[in-house]
């Protein structure tokens, strides 16, 4: 990473970077920085207890998440713009552009508050004929079965839930309980996933414009 915090509490505010971890126990403030450019990683990644306060950023152009929080502690997400760079040929869609917990954290471990966000994940043109927006960056699985029917198929896509859990979300939510209120999600193949007992609340937001569903849920 560029900025790598493992404790205290720094304040940056008004800078270009190309990633940032938090880990530890730190409680870094980040405002209105301009955080894009990790080709091989996450932008933003907060770990371990660490919390902090993301406030006023623009997060976008990496090869993996936006925002990847898998910390036991409360960090803080407000007013930020997190959005895909699909203005960048060069700049794969990733697997994603929040991503809350994971298949390591034990459920409710993971509480981060996000309030009054901007999620924007639209892709282009030359993007969605090559179907990569369809794929999880990790698994390859693209959405690519047909339902069957008596002489042929019907041409509509058939996408199993074990399929659906493999895609590519705007917003991954695995085995947490984060606070999500006053969110505007735009876009994404599926907007919001919700797996592995993923709980918390979610209030006050609005989901649109997504290619195949807006929210999915498997516990």
């Amino acid at each position: 990473p560029a900025i790598q915090i493992s404790n205290g509490r720094p304040f940056i505010e008004k800078c270009e970077i190309s990633s940032i971890f938090c880990g530890g126990a730190s409680h870094a403030i980040v405002e209105r920085c301009y955080i894009t450019g990790n080709r091989t990683g996450t932008g933003l990644l907060v770990r371990d207890v660490a919390s902090g306060e993301f406030r006023n950023n623009e997060i976008t152009g990496h090869a993996l998440y936006a925002v990847e929080v898998i910390s036991r502690g409360t960090p803080l997400f407000t007013l930020n713009d997190i959005h895909c760079r699909h203005d960048d040929p060069e700049c794969l869609p990733g697997v994603g552009l929040i991503k809350i917990g994971g298949l390591t954290c034990d459920p409710g471990d993971i509480r981060p508050v996000f309030e009054n966000n901007r999620v924007i994940d639209y892709y282009s043109e030359s993007q969605k004929a090559s179907g990569a927006v369809f794929k999880n960056a990790t698994t390859g699985i693209a959405a690519t079965s047909t339902q069957e029917k008596e002489g042929g198929t019907t041409g509509k896509k058939s996408i199993s839930a074990t399929e659906m859990r493999q895609m590519r979300a705007s917003i991954s939510i695995d085995c947490a309980c984060p606070k999500i209120s006053e969110m505007t999600v735009e876009g994404g193949v599926i907007s919001l996933s919700l797996t592995n007992k993923a709980g918390g609340q979610i209030r006050d937001s609005t989901i649109t414009k997504s290619i195949l569903c807006g929210i999915f849920g498997d516990k």
